[in-house]
């Protein structure tokens, strides 16, 4: 409609529809619907296939830089690197002892504790840090997602709960943390967001 509002029409060859066409407005449309349909089929059906197969491969959904883990591809497994999950184990600490973010990443510059590539700890590191399951052995697949269908938001959001399969893996996730003290987490981030 903006196009035809400056005088620009569109030919769609495969259709034989033009935009300078009026009455072309409903086919259009249609078509529209039809591919609208077909993309949600698509997204429904591959996220189905990811499910299944979390159901029924035990493998590690992770990036390979995950601060506190070496990832093994061999074995498919997460290797402690000690002198990082102490930072880890750390910003835990910390965390349950009433300290914010901010806080976090104060005490951490202070006594020159950084990331893998030697630089300052941003909020949304730390915040992952403390929501993310692998560090109390954990495995959760089909936590996240890549977007919506036509939604101008292409970043992963979190699938709703009843969609996560959860799979304790202790060999091949060895725990940094306990999971009393990451539910402990879970539950002081609970409170600070109501």
């Amino acid at each position: 409609e903006k196009l035809r509002n400056k005088g620009v029409h569109i030919y769609f060859i495969e259709q034989n529809i033009n935009t300078k066409d009026l009455s072309a407005d409903f086919l259009l449309k249609l078509f529209q619907l039809f591919d609208e349909q077909e993309s949600r089929d698509k997204s429904s059906k591959v996220k189905w296939g990811l499910k299944e197969n979390a159901k029924t491969k035990k493998t590690i959904s992770t990036t390979r830089n995950i601060y506190g883990f070496n990832f093994i591809k061999e074995t498919n497994s997460l290797e402690i690197i000690e002198e990082e999950a102490e930072v880890i184990r750390l910003i835990y600490k910390l965390y349950l002892e009433g300290n914010g973010i901010r806080r976090i990443i104060n005490h951490l510059n202070d006594n020159q504790m950084y990331t893998r590539k030697n630089k300052p700890f941003c909020p949304s590191t730390i915040k992952r840090i403390l929501s993310n399951e692998k560090y109390c052995g954990t495995n959760v697949r089909n936590k996240y997602t890549n977007g919506r269908v036509f939604s101008k938001h292409s970043y992963p959001h979190i699938n709703d709960k009843s969609e996560w399969i959860v799979q304790e893996d202790h060999e091949r996730i060895e725990p940094i943390i306990s999971k009393e003290t990451f539910k402990a987490v879970q539950a002081k981030f609970k409170d600070s967001t109501h």
